[in-house]
């Protein structure tokens, strides 16, 4: 929606980087089981995304998972210089 109010055409769904594979299950999933149920919601609004190609979901490896640095502590040093350059853009991968 940013990039429409920006004047700019979106070519392709926008890479949503998952490493929950049970969310990107659910979110393929018409059906809801009534354990997952407070789920719905979120899965719903991903499989409209996908369904409008504003979104694609894709399975990253846990320790790669860049939206991690905001979320949990990242002691490591290794990997919180990995996270970082992935975050910035950087090819330090």
């Amino acid at each position: 929606m940013l990039a429409e109010e920006l004047g700019l055409k979106q070519l392709e769904p926008t890479p949503l980087a998952m490493d929950a594979s049970a969310v990107i299950d659910g979110a393929k999933m018409e059906r809801i089981s009534r354990a997952s149920r407070w789920l719905a919601a979120r899965q719903a609004i991903l499989r409209e995304m996908i369904a409008a190609h504003l979104t694609r979901l894709v399975k990253v490896d846990t320790e790669a998972h860049t939206a991690d640095i905001f979320t949990k502590p990242v002691t490591d040093p290794v990997r919180f210089r990995m996270l970082r350059a992935g975050l910035l853009g950087s090819p330090e991968r």
